[in-house]
This record gives C-alpha cells, sequence and structure tokens, in this order.
C-alpha cells in the first residue's frame, strides 16, 4: 500500500480474452473447439441440439453452459420442486420424452456435465498457458502503473495476469497451509479503493481452489494444478450449489457471482462501484458479449459524463459500445480513424500506441 504523496487518478482495466491470446491463452473460439473434438462426446447431445437449432457456428462454449445450466434447472424443478422453488414443476409434463432423449439418468446428470465442462476448460487453459511468457503483459501494466493506480478487471480464467505483476486480490497466507491463501474478507472491503494495484478475476479463476477444511470457501492456490486437483474431494451437487468450480460461464453469471459471495461478489461490488467512481478506462479484447459488464460501463458513461475517458484496444473493427459518444473514446482499429488518427488494434499496443492512449486518459491535447 502507498504510504506517501499525492492521490492519483485509478484506472479501470478491463481484459478480455484477446488481451492474452498474444502469450498462447485459447480464444473463445479455440476453447468452443476443443470441447467439441476433444473431449469423448460428453456434451454430445447437448451440442448436436444446439447445431440443430443455431447450425455448427451459431454457438460457443458459453451457450454449451448456459444449454446445460437450463436442462439443470429443468430437471430439479421437476424432481425436487419444493426444494428448488418449483414454479414450472407443473408444466414440466409436457416435455415428457426429452428426458430420454438427453439420456438423463439421475438428478445430478446435468450438474456432472456442468462440473466437467469447466474442468476439460480449466485443464485446456493451464496446457496452454502455464509455459507462457509474461514480460509484454508485465510491460504494458508497468508502464500503466507509472501513470495511474489500476482496478484490472480480468474477464479470463488463467493466470498470466497473476503473474505479470503484484497485486492486491484480497487473498492472503494462513496458518491452514502454505499451499494456498485464504480470501480475507474485511482486509479486501479496506483496502479494495486504496491499492494502488488491485485485481479483480470476476469469472473465477484456475487458481481457484476448494478449501479441503471449509468446503464451501474457496481459496486461492499457488499452481493453478493445485486448484484443480482440490475438486476431487466434492460434497454432494444439491449441497454444493451451482458451479462447484468456482469459474462461471453461461447465461446465469450474476446469479453465480452471489453464489460464489468471496470472492466473486466482493470483485463485483468492487467492479461496480469503480465504474461508478473512476472515469477512466482501458477496455483491451473484449468483445462486449457480457450484459452484466456492459451495463456498468453504460453507467460509468452517464455517471461521469464528460470527463469519461474509454480506451479500447481490439483488432475488431465494429463497434461495440454504440452507447458512449465518440468524443469521449478512443479506438484503436483503424477502421475508425479516432482523433488521434488511425492506430493498430493488436495488444500489448506498441509503445507509441500506449502512449498515445495514456496522453488521451489524462487529458493531454
Amino acid at each position: 500500500m502507498r504510504v506517501s504523496g499525492p492521490p492519483r487518478q485509478r484506472l479501470v482495466v478491463l481484459l478480455g480474452a484477446g488481451s492474452t491470446i498474444h502469450a498462447g491463452a485459447p480464444s473463445t473460439d479455440d476453447i468452443t473447439e476443443h470441447l467439441c473434438v476433444h473431449t469423448n462426446n460428453r456434451f454430445e447431445k447437448v451440442i448436436k441440439g444446439l447445431c440443430e437449432q443455431r447450425g455448427s457456428l451459431g454457438f460457443n462454449f458459453e451457450t454449451v453452459m448456459a444449454a446445460m445450466e437450463s436442462l439443470d434447472g429443468y430437471v430439479l424443478d421437476k424432481r425436487y420442486p419444493p426444494v428448488v422453488g418449483g414454479e414450472i414443476g407443473a408444466f414440466t409434463a409436457l416435455m415428457s420424452g426429452y428426458e430420454e432423449f438427453l439420456g438423463i439418468v439421475d438428478t445430478d446428470a446435468f450438474f456432472d456435465l456442468r462440473r466437467a465442462l469447466l474442468s476439460v476448460i480449466a485443464a485446456f487453459v493451464i496446457d496452454k498457458t502455464e509455459s507462457s511468457s509474461v514480460t509484454e503483459l508485465s510491460a504494458f501494466v508497468n508502464r500503466l502503473r507509472e501513470h495511474f493506480d489500476l482496478t484490472v478487471v480480468a474477464l479470463n480464467y488463467d493466470d498470466l495476469i497473476d503473474r505479470a505483476g503484484t497485486w492486491f486480490d484480497g487473498f492472503v497466507s494462513c496458518d491452514e497451509s502454505d499451499r494456498y491463501e485464504i480470501f480475507d474478507h474485511a482486509a479486501f472491503r479496506a483496502r479494495a479503493f486504496s491499492e494502488p494495484a488491485v485485481l479483480l478475476h470476476l469469472h473465477g479463476s484456475v487458481r481457484f481452489g476448494r478449501n479441503p477444511g471449509r468446503g464451501r470457501y474457496v481459496v486461492k492456490y499457488g499452481s493453478a494444478k493445485e486448484a484443480q486437483g482440490s475438486f476431487k474431494a466434492s460434497l454432494t451437487p444439491i449441497l454444493q450449489g451451482p458451479g462447484m468450480i468456482p469459474m462461471i460461464s453461461g447465461n446465469q453469471k450474476e446469479r453465480d457471482l452471489n453464489h460464489y459471495a468471496a470472492p466473486l461478489g466482493y470483485y463485483y461490488n468492487t467492479f461496480v462501484n469503480a465504474a461508478l467512481g473512476c472515469p477512466l478506462w482501458l477496455i483491451a479484447g473484449y468483445g462486449g458479449n457480457d450484459a452484466h459488464v456492459n451495463r456498468w460501463i453504460e453507467e460509468s458513461g452517464w455517471a461521469h459524463q464528460g470527463r469519461a475517458r474509454i480506451a479500447h484496444i481490439d483488432r475488431d473493427e465494429r463497434p461495440v459500445w454504440p452507447f458512449l459518444p465518440r468524443g469521449n473514446v478512443y479506438w484503436t482499429p483503424p477502421v475508425l480513424k479516432s482523433d488521434h488518427g488511425p492506430k493498430g488494434g493488436d495488444f500489448p499496443p506498441s509503445e507509441d500506441v500506449l502512449d498515445d492512449i495514456i496522453a488521451f486518459l489524462r487529458g493531454v491535447p
């Protein structure tokens, strides 16, 4: 924690999948292809149904997860309406024959498939990134830290950003084990807006795992493989709740953010407050597919009006923030031709592009 010197502006840095592809991390399309081709058809029937509905290119791994979430809810609602609410339980008879088509043999079928899907994704991400260099990402972060305090919101599961700097993420060492750290609820609340480098893994991380002593609490392991190995012993699904592995995907992320209150719920609360408290944003490699994230980017623009400044780095040439005033946004794709002239959209950006972005964020003409 910085103890002296004048306060600096805080910059919210939002990192999507495109921000770590340069280091070997898989893209959304890579994960989807891996799921469809290399999983021994564990999800064959769900994928087949989506293909018939949308075509072979009309979905990604998050759509598969969303389908399993809906089917899991359907099965639980039918079997245990008093336990889970049961609002549609009276109508599930209209779906007769569907369970047989999907091969459902027990109430935990889709929960197990969802857990298996997250395990497959985690293993794939770890395999692609465990030996990756973070030199370029570190240089990018260090350059920004020369000018701003940072709140980095990472939407990726990989731990490349963790390795690219020293961060405050709420996890601290504990007496229980030297293999993992525990989340300090009180310290996080007290320090989340004063630390000069805050990291929020909003959708989970391959380093998050199960505490062997207190199963309901998420801990952070020193290595991703140790974290994933911690899930071999688990509570029964109906007690454990949605997701189990603290990496969230699909269409119900906001629900799961609340389920995993520590740390994900704390991270989401901090993200919302940062959006309303910080007028400066740098968005990199994010395609705009998460409604709960987009909403607060939009609200930040409304809250700060003319003070809002957003730099967007992406190779996509299509604007994804139609609700933001163009005068307050720095676009790197050349086709958009920002006030600073056409720029490249690769990440990490070149030194001259990053210097130009920093000047824009600081309001330097």
